[in-house]
């Protein structure tokens, strides 16, 4: 029963960001709009796939773009193509060089859903306030923390799990 009402919340969360987070439903739904945006423009600009891999992040009108392509045009590329959209005011560009490979990615899966349970299972942090991702075995924190100890703790959980490199905060 546990485990089920769980893993509703876990689906749950990403819709409901407003709702369950520190966060104004408003601000909430203008960083969705925002990262809808440049995500549009990404798939528009790589009809090959060249962007499928690119993962956007918003916060507080903050864009995080991670993930992979091929070419360091392309991530040039998708970095300018995220400052095109109106409603951002600073990105910070974590895509790196590289090539898809399935263990490498099932990995990176598998680091993410542990450092959110570990996020979750603190009673100490609002694991809803942060978004998760990992390329590489490097983590990305975005959101926004309630305080410096909350912060700390957040990178200490990420930090702890196998197979993390490195825990890089835009927190």
């Amino acid at each position: 029963m546990i485990v089920r009402l769980l893993a509703a919340c876990l689906v749950a969360a990403p819709l409901l960001g407003g709702c369950l987070s520190d966060r104004t439903f408003g601000e909430s739904l203008d960083d969705a709009s925002a990262a809808t945006e440049v995500k549009t423009r990404l798939l528009g600009a790589g009809l090959n796939g060249r962007f499928m891999e690119v993962d956007v992040a918003v916060v507080d009108r903050f864009v995080l773009l991670s993930g992979r392509v091929a070419t360091e045009e392309d991530r040039a590329a998708a970095e300018r193509i995220a400052w095109e959209v109106g409603s951002v005011d600073e990105v910070a560009n974590e895509i790196v060089i590289d090539y898809w490979n399935l263990g490498r990615d099932l990995n990176d899966a598998w680091i993410t859903e542990q450092v959110r349970m570990r996020l979750i299972g603190d009673d100490e942090i609002k694991g809803t306030n942060y978004n998760i991702q990992v390329y590489n075995g490097m983590v990305y924190l975005l959101g926004v923390a309630r305080s410096e100890d909350e912060l700390r703790r957040a990178a200490e959980h990420a930090s702890m799990v196998g197979g993390v490199q490195r825990v890089v905060s835009y927190v």
